[in-house]
């Protein structure tokens, strides 16, 4: 104080920041460093700016793939990674099959039993060689298999209409029709009938509760071909199964009958 006069300490409070060029020189030359990398590992690569967008932003150096955020050699070591790693995998369970050795049951998917392997049909394309569910459970039905999507079926319908896929379908019609001579000459009359217009498949499959358009001709007699009962694909493999079924109405029970190798006779 002097003079009588009191001199306060001039307030910090709403002052603006200090300026950048204030900021002592240790500051400012840690600011103008590059990237340091970590101990013992590579140099991190500079953030992309908004000059190097179009850079990959796992290496920063080549240029992206077309609309991807990544390089085209960056995209494939991480596919060659995966797969080295799927095949890392697939070999170790491998290896630990066979030391402990083929199994000698399995577990039904369906009815969750632990069975031998005899009882599960053969599958071509299963790890195992075995199908999922065991006998009992595909005779009663209770093995569904998934509705075919609109672009398995689109996909299943182009290999089949292939020339080498044709040969072989041929092949084994002709080699199915050697082996069972009447029923290939019943079906070739039920063709004959429905291209004349003599006989009208339904819209549906003929057994109750069931609206699938895809018709498959079942022959109770192959002594009368024009006396069949219409069905789905999976009902007609229900049927020879032994499973009973319940048609609609209208329709008579006697289509329902299996042929029988004695009881089949040339017309």
């Amino acid at each position: 104080m002097a003079g009588g006069i009191t001199t306060r300490p001039r307030s910090t409070v709403g002052s603006p920041p200090p300026s950048p060029l204030s900021a002592s020189p240790s500051m400012m030359a840690m600011l103008r460093e590059p990237d340091m990398a970590p101990p013992g590992g590579d140099a991190i690569a500079p953030a992309p700016t908004r000059h190097d967008l179009t850079l990959c932003t796992i290496c920063r150096t080549h240029p992206r793939l077309a609309s991807l955020s990544r390089c085209a050699t960056c995209i494939q070591k991480a596919a060659d990674a995966d797969r080295q790693a799927r095949a890392n995998a697939e070999a170790k369970v491998k290896a630990s099959r066979q030391a402990n050795g083929p199994a000698a049951t399995k577990r039904c998917g369906v009815c969750k039993v632990e069975k031998p392997l005899d009882e599960f049909r053969p599958h071509h394309r299963a790890k195992d060689g075995k199908r999922k569910s065991c006998r009992d459970c595909v005779r009663a039905g209770r093995a569904l298999c998934k509705p075919m999507r609109p672009e398995q079926a689109a996909v299943q319908k182009l290999a089949a209409s292939k020339p080498a896929r044709r040969a072989k379908n041929n092949q084994a019609v002709a080699a199915w029709a050697s082996r069972n001579p009447l029923a290939a000459r019943a079906r070739q009359m039920l063709m004959r009938a429905k291209r004349r217009g003599a006989i009208a498949p339904p819209e549906t499959c003929q057994v109750a509760d069931c609206n699938s358009a895809l018709l498959i001709a079942h022959h109770p007699d192959y002594a009368q071909p024009l006396m069949v009962l219409f069905t789905c694909r999976r009902h007609h493999r229900l049927l020879h199964n032994g499973v009973a079924l319940r048609l609609k109405a209208g329709v008579p029970s006697g289509l329902k009958r299996i042929p029988k190798p004695e009881t089949a006779v040339a017309a």
